[in-house]
This record gives C-alpha cells, structure tokens and sequence, in this order.
C-alpha cells in the first residue's frame, strides 16, 4: 500500500521468516534478474517487495545465501507477466508459496523450487498473510475475517469474522491466534479460533492498540506487539502518543502474563526471537530508525538500539541469528542490509521497491 498514506494512517506491516543462511563478512553484493530456471528458490530467502500502490510493480526477490547474490524480479521473469498491486506477504506451505497480493484482491501461487505459477487464488478479499497446518490455510483478510482455504482444490471452504484489519497469526494449542490491528481505525484484540471447528472462542483483550504482530513464545505463550498510536485532533494535527506495548499471553488459559511499555512515541510494528528464544528483536514500520531487543524472560523497555539502521521490516535468521534488514528507497529500489547476531553488518544487497519481508520457514 502506497507508503505515504501508510505513514498517515499506521498500517505498514511486515512478516519476518527466515531459514539458515551464509555468515561470511561482505559489505557489497551483485544483484541479476533470475528467469532461466537454474536457481532452486527453496534454498534461500524471498523478498517481498510491494511496490508503489496503485502502479501494480510488486515483485519477489530471492537471495541465495550459497551465491551471495539477490536475484530480483523472479516472478514475472519467470512468468512472463506482472505479479500485481502491493506485494503484502508470501509463505512457504509444503511444495508451493502462496504470496498475498493485498490491492489486486489475489493469492498467486507458484512452485516453491521453480516459480513457475500453478494457481491464481480470487475468493479471498484484501489477503494479507496466510499460515496453514496440514492441508487447510488460514489468510487474514483486511474486510475483517481470516479466509479457510482446502489447499488440495485452493477452494474456499469458509471465513470466519474476527476484529478490524486482522494481520499477522500464529497457531498455538490448536488454537489460531489472530491480530486485530484496527486497519484504518483502531482495536485493542486478540482473536482465537478453535480450527478443529474454525469459530472464534475466545476474544482476548489487551492493554495496549492496534495489535500488528504475533509469534510463539515457549511453554504454551505467545507475544503480542501492540504498536500504539498517533492522536490527532479534528484537524489532524498530532496531539499525542498511544504507546507501543509488548504483551506475553498464556494460551492454556488465554491470559494476559505481562505487559511492557516499549516506546512513548514510536509504532514498530515487527517483532521477532532469537534462535535461543531468549531474546526479542523490536523495529519495522515507515522510517522506524533502529532495531531494539529486550529480553524474554524479563521484558523492558529498550534503552539503547542494537542496530542503528532506519528499517522498514527485518527478521531474526533461526539458526544464527543474522538479522535481516529492508530499507525503503521510495519509488527507487530498496536494499537488503544482513547483519551478524553480534549487530555488525555483513552484506548489502539492491532489491525491489518498498521491500516488507521475506519467507523461509516451511509452513506444512
């Protein structure tokens, strides 16, 4: 979505995705269009770059972490044809990749290897990310409901309506957690759906806005970035600050554990864990200037940044650690920042316009 109206209403969100990649210290890296086939994309990372709203120039990127190289624009090099209107999530499930494209109202899928389109999923409006178990998908849709797909057919078999502008999720105990981020306006809930019978259980509301992001935590927990808000007055000028809040919940009993007041006057809105889990890494939205940790097992407020890059979205690599950076270049290209897991940067590398985030971990 076009970014200056993202800034004005805070609806930049990120997903952050990540297997094992290469570590060796480089400050530079050659990027090339991929379209011939001889590049098995599973064995890396994607990028997803949304493009400027309204121009239909999203696009994938795929960084090989054996190559060092980015290759940009894989999808329409391998497809002959556009990939469409704002580029919002992709994810791995089993063999395919389903990537979410928010304003064409579409899912495009492809094999994960070649790229090569299998399917164009239509009945899912405004999709904006998807997680599966087994053979069943589960796609937040911005109208206000998370989409059921069978993804034998990529039939729709039902929609299940949750809280404003649903976004990232997670499935815990059996349960899909939802994040209402309040799209447009604003929420302050948690959605949980029973998906051995797809119907909301329990709503779980919490101390803080806009819920944006979500991950697993250890011994049945989940956390929670409420990324806060800007107030502003009848003419719109900025009045204030709601505060960003990190919230641990407990999914055996659907219980707030903890509530962390991060920051007075920022709204990240990603998070992501280190490999250990004792860490949680803070940052992503429109010209958000660091990425911030805290600790798991005893959360506060960042006092000071562990890397020091203006970040659109990032994520934590699984393995070791590496941080992932995406800059925004405007309606230039963005670029690809890799940093170690002791903060000091080893690779920069161009990729598409307005990169959010990326895709590895398999999702099936």
């Amino acid at each position: 979505m076009k970014k200056s109206i993202q800034l004005a209403l805070s609806i930049t969100i990120f997903s952050s995705t990540l297997i094992s990649l290469n570590s060796c210290q480089k400050t530079s890296a050659p990027t090339r269009t991929d379209g011939d086939g001889s590049i098995n994309h599973e064995n890396g990372l994607l990028i997803v770059n949304e493009g400027s709203f309204g121009s239909g120039n999203a696009s994938m990127s795929f960084y090989s972490p054996g190559t060092d190289v980015v290759s940009n624009n894989i999808f329409s090099s391998t497809n002959s044809r556009p990939l469409g209107d704002v580029a919002q999530s992709a994810t791995r499930i089993g063999n395919s990749t389903y990537i979410c494209v928010n304003v064409s109202n579409k899912i495009e899928v492809v094999n994960s290897s070649s790229f090569v389109e299998e399917a164009t999923i239509t009945s899912v409006n405004q999709p904006r990310y998807m997680i599966a178990k087994g053979n069943t998908g589960y796609v937040s849709s911005w109208d206000g409901n998370v989409a059921v797909l069978d993804l034998t057919s990529n039939a729709l078999i039902t929609t299940i309506t949750v809280g404003s502008g649903p976004e990232k999720m997670v499935i815990n105990n059996n349960q899909l957690y939802v994040a209402n981020s309040g799209g447009f306006g604003s929420d302050s809930t948690i959605s949980v759906i029973d998906i051995s019978t797809n119907t909301v259980t329990t709503t779980i509301t919490i101390d803080g806005y806009n819920p944006s992001a979500i991950i697993n935590g250890a011994n049945n927990t989940i956390w929670v970035l409420a990324k806060g808000k800007t107030l502003y007055d009848v003419n719109w000028n900025v009045i204030g600050h709601a505060p960003s809040k990190l919230i641990k919940i407990n999914t055996t009993t659907n219980t707030v554990i903890s509530s962390t007041s991060l920051f007075p006057t920022l709204h990240p809105s990603t998070i992501d864990m280190s490999p250990d889990g004792a860490t949680i890494y803070i940052g992503g939205s429109f010209s958000f200037p660091a990425i911030y940790t805290t600790s798991t097992s005893s959360p506060t407020t960042p006092s000071a940044a562990f890397i020091n890059e203006v970040n659109y979205g990032f994520f934590v690599n699984s393995s070791n650690g590496n941080v992932f950076i995406l800059q925004d270049g405007g309606s230039s290209n963005g670029k690809l920042l890799r940093y170690n897991s002791k903060g000091t940067k080893i690779g920069e590398y161009t990729v598409g316009i307005f990169p959010n985030g990326g895709s590895n971990r398999l999702s099936k």
